[in-house]
């Protein structure tokens, strides 16, 4: 019996020592860690309302109508339900975002918030999709009324920028979402406290940092 179990023993060492020199292997080889390798970081970020950005080499923004010089200072806060997802050069679709997500920003623009932070393949994408499904603004002042008002989203609403985005491997790329909340604020209609939703789309902007 004493042979029989030291003759385990000895194999099952051998197995154990044999287990380890592969993973060592591999290690040496850059297998340790195949989730990650090879991926581009994408970090997406909202703003109520972000300075004009200066021009851009490596983004093709959608111009938005030029803002008024007559344009009201407000207060208040601006949530919003989404998705976002990138079109690459081939036509493939990646999620960033399986859910919608919700963030809640100052429509004045002085703080941002951090919608995703994600991993994607590398590629060169030419398009970001932004599905919204749902807008409310908490106004505060600056407007003849005050409380919450809606962009009037009846089914989810598409809004797609053009881009050119060179996500690099084991790079990083980040872009920012400005909702351009006081332009179209100044189209709120102030019976039914909507804002047209064509509106609202027409004056989002998206910058690649």
């Amino acid at each position: 019996m004493n042979t029989l179990t030291n003759g385990l023993a000895r194999h099952a060492r051998a197995a154990l020592l044999a287990a380890t020199a592969a993973f060592a292997v591999l290690a040496a080889n850059g297998c340790g860690n195949v989730t990650a390798g090879g991926l581009t970081e994408v970090t997406v970020d909202v703003s109520g309302d972000a300075p004009s950005p200066a021009p851009s080499t490596t983004a093709t923004v959608m111009p938005a109508p030029a803002r008024s010089s007559h344009e009201i200072t407000l207060e208040g806060d601006v949530e919003v339900d989404f998705t976002l997802a990138l079109v690459s050069e081939t036509g493939s679709v990646v999620q960033l975002v399986e859910d919608d997500v919700r963030v809640e920003i100052d429509v004045q623009g002085d703080d941002e918030a951090r919608a995703v932070s994600t991993l994607v393949p590398p590629a060169r994408y030419t398009e970001l999709r932004m599905t919204f499904t749902r807008v409310r603004v908490e106004i505060i002042s600056g407007l003849p009324i005050i409380g919450p008002v809606d962009v009037e989203i009846e089914e989810p609403l598409l809004v797609a920028r053009p881009l050119d985005l060179e996500a690099q491997s084991e790079g990083s790329v980040a872009m920012l979402v400005d909702l351009n909340a006081p332009a179209w604020l100044a189209a709120l209609n102030p019976l039914t406290r909507k804002i047209d939703p064509a509106v609202f789309a027409s004056l989002v902007e998206v910058v690649v940092r």
